[in-house]
């Protein structure tokens, strides 16, 4: 039987994989890519860093793929074999395999990826939409997942009207125009837009692929409740998904345990838009943190 697709037609998905390929080349860091298989279909990822470096996966939001952490990948791979996916589905080379979203296939097909791969064990952070998968996985298969960071993860609140309007309205008339003004209103009113060659890929890539007709659902107090893995949220202040300080106040009512960050001046593409402070943000809860809990106990060995 023929894998699904989420492309178009064939030379559709030929232009978003040389747009892919054209992005890739300009990573700042060395890397590689190759497929591992699933039951789902193949998947596709980009590696870079140390081999021996312990695992960092990270998980794309809705309508990108691994190429988007561009801004992020030399800061992390400093200390971090990482693996950046293509969700299967989505626009990458992944296969075209969409589960809904109730299935909990997501997150069956992540812990498949880790096995695959030969992790045991790994930092995961996802970001919008790869935060919701993330948050599953977690949930699903806790003993996989050391650290979680969910970047504006999606279905934190209700999303706004608005933003449904506007997303559905690009998806539909993915023109240059429309995706950029799309992009200007995802992202805080300090940021000074994405360059013409990313603007290029998005409208390459919106084009050439299928509309996805399933709003992920909003994560239940219940669930957030039970997330006692070390876990960041990171949120900009002026992310226009959902109301950010609702968000924030929900989560500390609810989970207390889980750390909430706000980035200022930054909206829904914060990795992007402020990547120095949003890197600094990941190695501290992921790096630090860890390498003084692993201290402490020596701390107090010295003391008695």
């Amino acid at each position: 039987m023929a894998m699904p697709s989420q492309y178009k037609s064939d030379r559709a998905r030929e232009k978003a994989f040389a747009s892919y390929d054209s992005l890739l080349s300009r990573s700042p860091v060395p890397c590689e890519t190759r497929f591992v298989d699933t039951t789902f279909g193949s998947t596709h990822l980009i590696a870079a860093g140390a081999v021996e470096a312990p695992p960092l996966v990270l998980l794309h939001g809705l309508g990108s793929n691994a190429t988007g952490w561009g801004s992020n990948i030399a800061a992390l791979t400093d200390r971090f074999r990482v693996y950046a996916l293509d969700t299967i589905g989505d626009l990458g080379k992944s296969a075209g395999t969409r589960p809904r979203y109730a299935s909990g296939d997501h997150a069956r097909w992540l812990n498949e990826v880790f096995g695959q791969l030969g992790i045991e064990t790994a930092k995961v952070i996802g970001m919008s939409l790869g935060g919701w998968i993330a948050f599953h996985f977690a949930l699903a298969f806790p003993n996989r997942v050391e650290r979680l960071v969910l970047i504006a993860p999606a279905s934190l609140q209700r999303m706004k009207i608005g933003f449904v309007l506007r997303a559905g309205l690009t998806s539909f008339l993915p023109g240059a125009a429309t995706v950029r003004s799309f992009f200007r209103y995802l992202a805080s009113t300090e940021y000074g837009g994405m360059p013409d060659w990313a603007i290029d890929d998005v409208v390459i890539r919106w084009r050439a692929g299928r509309a996805v007709n399933e709003q992920p659902p909003i994560f239940k107090d219940t669930q957030v409740s039970a997330l006692h893995i070390p876990t960041l949220v990171l949120l900009g202040s002026q992310d226009p998904i959902y109301n950010v300080a609702k968000a924030a106040s929900r989560l500390s009512a609810v989970a207390p345990h889980i750390q909430v960050e706000i980035i200022s001046g930054a909206g829904h593409l914060l990795p992007v838009e402020r990547p120095e402070v949003a890197n600094a943000a990941l190695l501290k809860f992921l790096v630090l943190r860890t390498a003084l809990s692993s201290c402490y106990p020596l701390v107090c060995s010295a003391i008695r």
